[in-house]
């Protein structure tokens, strides 16, 4: 993209433009058909293709927080439901191999279950999973326990069973999706910790035996800390974390940004407007400088040694498109304090210092482990 070309022809038309227009910028969705509707959606089904040509693999996935994992798995379920025309501007589209079948779906966010027992936490997913029992109507009885209580593992073991018999043009196999499969032990209180520890050991256990009846498992989460706390049910799991076919799955690449962001009108000059306003010094902004300013805050994410092609911040561009300038945005998302065992200040200082300095939030939970 000619960027020098674009700034002098900016400056010729910038009387007649209407920057009072503007697009939606949907900062925090995770819903890709929202993201497609304002077409800034970075096409990432190329990578999904990958994961529906497998059969029974058990994947896990890290990420930063704020880097696009829920809308990751929201893409897949819609994928996962058969929904074509939603994706008929992306690679999957195209693909003439892929076939578009549908699979029933299990979906948890791990992030909004209960933290603050174990029972508590154990009810709320046998509820969670009665819900997608009565989503797929089936009858409660089929996974209900025929003696005693409900358990997280009877349940969920009972629920992939009855997912796997489902007509309507279902495959027999369904698809689990964990989203931050560690929110509940890094938020949870250091006593109750090994409480609800054993809790979700028991639901990766079944995970991990129901393998061979799923289309595919896909785990994520902020870190790998907890991973080896839950026994063989996780972390015996393929960690496709620093894969390079999947580098570039979540983020924004520097094309990306030129296509979705850059290369309009109406996103662009209301920043122009806003940051030449608050600019002090009397040169105006160009779109150049706008690129070499948004590489030097947002970009620089390295998630493979092998193929060395950087990503921006997802969330972190668009909040910088939303607010119309620069700043930090993300950071104090959260500092797990039971991760770090250490105090939350030093916490906070050691992982703010590697953030500034290597760009690489991400590692720094790698090197713990």
């Amino acid at each position: 993209m000619n960027y020098k070309k674009e700034d002098k022809e900016l400056l010729r038309k910038d009387e007649q433009v209407d920057i009072t227009e503007s697009v939606q910028i949907p900062v925090g969705s995770a819903d890709v058909k929202e993201m497609i509707a304002q077409k800034l959606y970075a096409d990432k089904t190329a990578c999904i293709t990958k994961l529906f040509n497998t059969n029974g693999i058990y994947y896990f996935f890290t990420r930063p927080r704020r880097f696009g994992k829920s809308l990751l798995l929201d893409t897949i379920d819609q994928i996962a439901k058969g929904n074509k025309e939603l994706f008929k501007t992306c690679a999957i589209y195209r693909d003439k191999k892929y076939k578009w079948k549908k699979y029933p779906v299990i979906w948890f966010n791990f992030s909004k279950l209960a933290k603050d027992s174990s029972e508590k936490l154990q009810n709320n997913l046998i509820d969670i999973l009665y819900s997608f029992a009565k989503n797929y109507t089936i009858d409660r009885n089929e996974i209900d326990p025929i003696i005693g209580e409900p358990t997280v593992e009877g349940t969920l073991e009972k629920l992939i069973n009855a997912l796997k018999k489902l007509d309507n043009g279902y495959e027999p196999t369904p698809i689990i999706l964990i989203d931050e499969y560690d929110s509940p032990l890094i938020s949870c209180k250091k006593e109750q910790y090994e409480g609800v520890l054993a809790v979700l050991s028991s639901f990766f256990k079944v995970l991990k035996g129901s393998q061979k009846d799923c289309k595919f498992i896909f785990v994520t989460g902020v870190t790998k800390f907890h991973l080896s706390g839950l026994t063989s049910g996780a972390n015996s799991a393929n960690d496709i974390s620093f894969h390079e076919d999947y580098a570039e799955m979540l983020g924004y690449t520097e094309e990306d940004i030129d296509i979705l962001f850059l290369s309009k009108d109406t996103i662009v000059n209301p920043v122009l407007e806003k940051l030449n306003k608050k600019n002090t010094h009397g040169k105006n902004y160009t779109l150049s400088q706008i690129k070499q300013e948004l590489k030097d805050y947002y970009n620089g994410y390295y998630f493979t040694a092998d193929k060395m092609v950087s990503v921006y911040n997802p969330d972190s561009i668009l909040r910088f498109f939303y607010a119309k300038d620069f700043e930090n945005s993300w950071f104090n998302s959260g500092s797990p304090t039971i991760l770090l065992g250490v105090s939350l200040d030093i916490g906070n200082y050691c992982t703010l210092r590697l953030f500034s300095v290597l760009k690489m939030f991400f590692f720094f939970f790698q090197v713990i482990v």
